[in-house]
């Protein structure tokens, strides 16, 4: 969080009501997809959103949306709660800023609203008193603090997720159904036989959990990035998949696949950049399609065999 601490506006539910229509309507997005509504694509993503209409740089919204994402991570931590209500959160939260623009709406407002919300999907509960006193420590950078409930900083926090609620499943279209990648991909690797590989399901359970911070919950069927997440911790780990283009008998495109790690890359490079100024590339791209027909270990130093950013252990 940079070293920034956080108040959240102080909206309260007793004037204001929380039964009644939010007074920022959504913007008029871009046409959504026949097949999946909540499915775009990079270009739509990086110039049609409500917040690039109102003038925020798509790369802006991208970091902010991250953000976000960081903040539901923390404190969901704080609360002890399962991974998998972690990743229906950070869904919501792609998903509501497809409707909303971050001008309207804080991050860390919508992220801790988004939290609650998915502890009562995913049946992992909590009250919302332990709700908002985890995001008045979080946002206060302070995990220790001792928050008492008559602060006017619990409060806020309180008032803002009960009336920012009925915004979120607006926005959303009160579709809370959500298909796990953790499902998709405890059963991917059990099909295609690398259930015995720890490291690579420990690979691939990372990749998932890494891919709520960017847009590909919102770019891609949960089953593409569950597909991904082994393709890309059998390159990282160097275990083969012993059945020959694995992907073409779970019906997902390998082109997919690609675009799906290299998000992935971008995101792990912004990150090793904000680390180490002077960071090596550590990452190599495809220049042809080829590059992601075979599965086989690539030969040591022999970069032409390693598909799109994916990355090589050194």
């Amino acid at each position: 969080m940079n070293g920034h601490t956080y108040t959240p506006p102080y909206r309260s539910a007793k004037s204001s009501g929380k039964s009644a229509s939010p007074s920022v309507q959504p913007l008029t997005a871009f046409k959504r997809p026949k097949k999946n509504k909540w499915l775009y694509s990079a270009a739509e993503l990086t110039t049609s959103t409500p917040s690039v209409k109102e003038g925020i740089p798509s790369k802006v919204e991208m970091i902010q949306r991250s953000k976000g994402v960081n903040f539901i991570v923390q404190v969901g931590s704080h609360l002890k709660l399962p991974q998998m209500t972690v990743n229906a959160a950070s869904t919501f939260l792609h998903r509501f800023y497809l409707r909303y623009s971050l001008n309207r709406y804080h991050y860390y407002d919508m992220g801790a609203t988004c939290l609650f919300l998915a502890t009562k999907v995913e049946e992992t509960k909590r009250r919302l008193r332990d709700v908002a006193i985890a995001c008045t420590k979080i946002a206060l950078k302070n995990p220790k603090l001792v928050v008492d409930e008559q602060s006017k900083d619990y409060w806020r926090w309180r008032d803002n997720i009960l009336l920012n609620e009925d915004i979120l499943l607006e926005a959303i279209c009160f579709d809370m159904t959500l298909d796990s990648p953790y499902e998709l991909l405890s059963a991917y690797v059990e099909r295609l036989g690398v259930n015995h590989l720890s490291s690579l399901k420990r690979c691939a359970w990372a990749f998932v959990n890494d891919s709520a911070r960017t847009t590909l919950s919102i770019m891609f069927p949960t089953k593409v990035i569950a597909a991904a997440a082994i393709y890309w911790a059998s390159k990282y780990t160097k275990n083969e998949i012993p059945i020959s283009a694995w992907w073409e008998d779970l019906d997902i495109d390998k082109a997919d696949i690609k675009e799906s790690c290299n998000i992935m890359v971008d995101l792990y490079e912004s990150l090793l950049g904000s680390y180490q100024a002077d960071v090596t590339q550590k990452y190599t791209r495809v220049t042809s399609p080829q590059d992601l027909q075979s599965l086989k270990r690539p030969n040591d130093g022999d970069e032409s065999e390693v598909p799109s950013k994916v990355p090589k252990t050194e």
